[in-house]
């Protein structure tokens, strides 16, 4: 009985953690939408959305990039796309990694 309540323990972290990541996925296209929004370079905003990611490992870290700088008075989306990783034994093994993906608009000033 322990391993099966061990495996449910370590699935419902894993749920955690994956919902966290994604509220960091969130957070990463908001800011780099932003900063796509006031006239930053492609740089400047892979930078911010990095940042805003908090703690999400960069090299994971997939984004999508209007043309830039962004006319003023339209729509600039970013999309931020993360490779998440599994840390319970064996479950890498079972299923494919989870990416995680999320879309920004805003304004361009």
């Amino acid at each position: 009985m322990l391993p099966v309540l061990l495996m449910v323990v370590l699935g419902l972290l894993q749920g955690l953690v994956l919902g966290v990541e994604a509220l960091r996925v969130s957070s990463a296209a908001r800011e780099g939408a932003r900063a796509a929004a006031v006239g930053r370079d492609a740089e400047g905003v892979r930078q911010a959305a990095i940042r805003g990611g908090g703690g999400l490992d960069a090299d994971r870290l997939d984004l999508v990039l209007p043309p830039l700088p962004a006319t003023s008075g339209q729509p600039v989306s970013v999309s931020v796309g993360y490779r998440a990783r599994f840390f319970v034994p064996g479950l890498a093994t079972m299923a494919p990694e989870p990416v995680l993906r999320s879309t920004a608009t805003m304004l361009a000033e």
